[in-house]
């Protein structure tokens, strides 16, 4: 069963309305950076392959933000949306794993635009540790449990090789760490204190692949 996720105290959103709610901001703040000023849920639906239907609906649990003969003003739909999903706090973030997928984050332009605050990359490898990659330190995992509670750190990004994913959760485990997302294809379930959301890019390609076959 999936969980739900708090706004209010009286409104919980399920998790597939929290994850739409991420694609609808990406579109509106790619449709502003072009100058648009509204958007219909037809245009929507268009655009991000959901339903029209679905859209409003979503919406709606947002409050009255469409204009009949109009549809959705942007900059109100935006600003509500990153209300929603708390994009104005600023979360302070580690990523573990100093490899291509870690370092290549650090990078990610948008991660900072959503105040997700990188504040180090965690890696056994001596001849990783002491490097900076975009101005981002790479710590020794030793270090890890201290840094994580020094800085104020909630949300921690596994990159690490699949046979190493397990164990380094279980460190987390033992630490301040709220969320996780992990990008690695094992299997890590959430806890009681720790929220889990997992990226399988293996997953991903292989989803395309059947329907590339029988399209």
């Amino acid at each position: 069963m999936r969980k739900k996720t708090k706004i209010t105290k009286k409104l919980y959103l399920p998790d597939p309305v929290v994850e739409r709610l991420s694609r609808y901001l990406q579109c509106s703040e790619v449709l502003l950076n072009k100058s648009r000023a509204y958007i219909t849920s037809i245009e929507f639906s268009q655009t991000l392959g959901f339903t029209d239907a679905q859209i409003r609906k979503d919406f709606s649990l947002l409050g009255r933000l469409g204009t009949k003969g109009k549809g959705y003003d942007l900059k109100i739909l935006k600003n509500k949306i990153k209300e929603v999903l708390k994009v104005y706090i600023k979360k302070q973030v580690i990523i573990i794993g100093a490899g291509n997928l870690g370092v290549a984050l650090t990078g990610h332009k948008q991660l900072i635009q959503h105040n997700f605050i990188i504040k180090a990359l965690f890696d056994n490898d001596s001849k990783k540790i002491g490097k900076t990659f975009n101005n981002i330190p790479v710590k020794p995992m030793k270090e890890l449990s201290d840094f994580i509670k020094k800085e104020d750190i909630s949300i921690a990004i596994i990159t690490v090789p699949p046979d190493a994913s397990r164990r380094v959760f279980e460190m987390l485990t033992k630490t301040d760490i709220k969320g996780v997302l992990n990008l690695t294809p094992t299997t890590i379930n959430s806890t009681e204190s720790i929220i889990v959301y997992s990226i399988d890019i293996t997953q991903g390609l292989d989803f395309i692949s059947y329907r590339l076959f029988y399209r």
